[in-house]
């Protein structure tokens, strides 16, 4: 069990979802132990192909599923030349790879949880347009991208943004994809309409 600064808590037992959760007040975050890397009595060779196995196994988890992995490390196992280095320093170079992973420390999933806590999200249909409305709670600027990926309609898979905004953005993903990128939000309500047309 970790705790830091009273703002996240790692494995403490009741969170079963792969995602992170709020405590019952709300004001800390709780993260999932959902691998942990520990040392058994096998030999050097086989504790490493282990835990390459425990690794590769949780990024597929992962990926297939989506959400939240929190891989806990034994510091004192993890030195250069050693097994565990060795392991973890292949899983890191091969996730980093990866555009569709976020690869972050316990307290900055913490406090993006929180800032997306903050942010509340409505749409609907006004003629050709689609209208999201993003309301957000006093503080100060989210400055986490936050990214939306919107479905258009069929035949009309080109999404513009109907009015300029410094806030948000549209990026194309690796599929092809358009996604709606907001960073820099600041308190009070955001109002953006999409239009859609052919490519």
């Amino acid at each position: 069990m970790i705790q830091h600064g009273g703002s996240y808590l790692v494995d403490v037992g009741r969170v079963e979802s792969a995602l992170p959760e709020f405590s019952t007040h709300g004001t800390l975050v709780l993260l999932p132990n959902t691998l942990n890397l520990e040392g058994g009595g096998a030999t050097p060779a086989t504790q490493a192909r282990r835990w390459r196995e425990s690794l590769q196994g949780e990024l597929a988890r992962t990926l297939t599923l989506g959400g939240y992995a929190y891989i806990g490390v034994d510091a004192a196992a993890l030195v250069p030349g050693g097994p565990l280095y060795g392991a973890f320093a292949g899983f890191l170079s091969s996730a980093r790879q990866m555009p569709a992973l976020w690869l972050g420390k316990a307290t900055t999933v913490a406090r993006w949880w929180q800032e997306r806590k903050r942010i509340s999200l409505d749409s609907r249909v006004e003629g050709a347009y689609l209208v999201l409305t993003l309301n957000v709670d006093r503080g100060p600027p989210i400055d986490f991208p936050l990214a939306l990926l919107i479905h258009p309609p069929p035949g009309k898979e080109h999404i513009s943004l109907a009015e300029a905004m410094p806030e948000a953005r549209l990026e194309t993903a690796a599929d092809g994809r358009q996604v709606l990128v907001l960073k820099g939000l600041r308190e009070g309500q955001h109002r953006l309409r999409l239009c859609f047309s052919q490519r």
